[in-house]
């Protein structure tokens, strides 16, 4: 797949609308992901783990099939892909991590 008809996929509004179907392939997975490595990295390389709580509980609460309304539009696609998001904590918090130490 050429990274222009990535990036197309990578910004629909579903995966049915394309042929694409994998990693980051519509809207709520960057979205997801990209606000999971921010907290994770401002998490890791700070130790705070306040900076966690919001993304985090709307992805618990999505995990264990709770209405997926969230206050806003990123937030709801963290409710939608909440593995994405704590893909990217995991990622974001040791990157964070190792930001520190160096």
């Amino acid at each position: 797949m050429k990274l222009k008809d990535w990036l197309i996929a990578a910004g629909s509004p579903s995966e049915d609308s394309h042929a694409f179907d994998g990693f980051l392939s519509y809207h709520a997975e960057p979205h997801a992901a990209g606000l999971g490595l921010a907290a994770g990295f401002l998490f890791g390389a700070t130790g705070d783990e306040r900076l966690l709580s919001v993304g985090a509980g709307i992805a618990i609460a999505a995990l264990r099939g709770a209405d997926k309304k969230a206050p806003t539009a990123v937030l709801a696609d963290v409710a939608q892909e909440p593995h994405y998001f704590f893909g990217g904590v995991v990622a974001g918090a040791i990157v964070g991590y190792a930001a520190r130490l160096f």
